[in-house]
């Protein structure tokens, strides 16, 4: 689980706000989370801009962007998207949210043994990107990862089992 997704389950202080910023992020996995996010929280101020996102061009944000706004109770939307999206795995994701809530759990994302954790490191203070940062990512097991974000703030760490994780930074010159 991301950090935006726990942020939006958390309903921490101005994670709305947060949340729809990262909408516009340009890794499709951070929209991606930060739809999820949103959905779980619950704040319909949200639904204009998710429902921008229903024409995102990867279509892991439009499938969770559709997700959040069946959240949201705009079923409607997810039975536009059900006949209109290129994709066939969204079209069905759509169809069955428009459909309405079946069993309980049907719709829960899959979940493996080993997955990966992305996420971007930001300033708490003003909001700006943490470019060529020193980061150590702390695993469901305890293991540590350690390494540095690129020059968008960014990282990812392959094989990082479904859990709790913990990140702790510090600002460097990357090698």
């Amino acid at each position: 689980m991301s950090v935006l997704r726990a942020r939006g389950r958390l309903r921490a202080a101005g994670a709305a706000d947060v949340l729809v910023r990262a909408l516009g992020h340009p890794d499709e996995h951070v929209r991606a989370n930060a739809a999820l996010a949103l959905g779980a929280l619950g704040d319909t101020k949200a639904r204009a801009r998710l429902v921008e996102r229903l024409g995102d061009g990867a279509a892991r944000v439009r499938a969770a962007a559709v997700r959040a706004l069946a959240q949201l109770g705009a079923r409607d939307a997810a039975a536009r998207l059900a006949k209109e999206d290129p994709d066939p795995a969204v079209r069905a994701l759509a169809a069955a949210l428009a459909a309405g809530p079946a069993a309980p759990g049907a719709l829960a994302p899959a979940r493996s043994a080993a997955s990966w954790f992305a996420f971007y490191l930001v300033d708490r203070d003003d909001g700006s990107i943490k470019p060529r940062a020193r980061y150590w990512l702390t695993t469901p097991q305890g293991l540590i990862k350690a390494g540095w974000t690129d020059a968008d703030g960014n990282a990812r760490e392959e094989h990082v089992p479904d859990g709790t994780c913990v990140v702790d930074e510090q600002v460097d010159e990357a090698p």
